[in-house]
């Protein structure tokens, strides 16, 4: 008889177990030091960026984009792809193929009746 019990205080139990687990390693390998740090380098992550930051990320963004402006432009479309068009019968079997593995997965791995219910 299945159980009618929920599965969310054994789910509940094995997370605050690995929890206490993470928790104990880094306290073995850094001590309360290690907590220290972690908790100044969480700290200083959740701080908004100083202007000094901003100002050298928009001098990379302007970079960044003189660049870009400087570059041969991409082909498109067909010259992408390298010419011509996928022809409409491989998309057919490839997506044909995909269907049909998914099926074949479904019903191999499904769940055999045992005549009860």
């Amino acid at each position: 008889m299945p159980s009618s019990r929920s599965p969310w205080p054994r789910r509940l139990g094995r997370l605050l177990l690995w929890s206490f687990l993470a928790l104990a390693v880094v306290y073995a390998v850094g001590g309360a030091q290690g907590f220290r740090r972690a908790r100044r380098w969480m700290r200083a992550f959740l701080e908004p960026p100083t202007p000094a930051e901003m100002a050298r990320a928009r001098r990379a963004d302007s970079a960044a984009q003189a660049q870009a402006a400087a570059a041969p432009p991409l082909p498109t479309g067909a010259a992408a792809v390298g010419g011509e068009p996928t022809p409409v019968g491989t998309i057919v079997l490839v997506i044909g193929g995909v269907l049909a593995g998914a099926l074949v997965l479904a019903l191999v791995t499904g769940r055999r009746s045992t005549g009860r219910q």
